[in-house]
């Protein structure tokens, strides 16, 4: 008879396939932003991207992560940071959070 506390090995092997087949957790893109991107320059170099620094981004991140569109527009005046954002952030979350192919013309 076999201790309590030991799990058979044919249980462990079938654990360990039903944990594999799992859909892993993504997470939005506003989250993967704020806990990946570090900014590389300027007055907040070194530390993390957070959306409270510009105005529009937490209501851009928000809009985006909703679902309600699928195709997403963004304008604005010269030198307004809307490249990060809108173009290099969701090029990078889609890449690496959610590993999909991307093309960036």
């Amino acid at each position: 008879m076999m201790p309590l506390n030991v799990v058979p090995p044919e249980k462990k092997v079938l654990l360990n396939m039903l944990g594999a087949c799992r859909a892993p957790l993504t997470r939005t893109m506003r989250e993967f932003a704020e806990q990946e991107i570090r900014l590389p320059n300027g007055p907040f170099a070194g530390r993390l991207y957070n959306v409270d620094r510009q105005p529009y981004a937490a209501h851009w991140f928000d809009l985006v992560d909703s679902g309600e569109w699928w195709r997403h527009y963004a304008t604005g005046p010269t030198q307004t940071g809307k490249t990060l954002p809108c173009f290099v952030i969701p090029i990078m979350y889609h890449l690496f959070e959610r590993r999909e192919d991307v093309v960036a013309g």
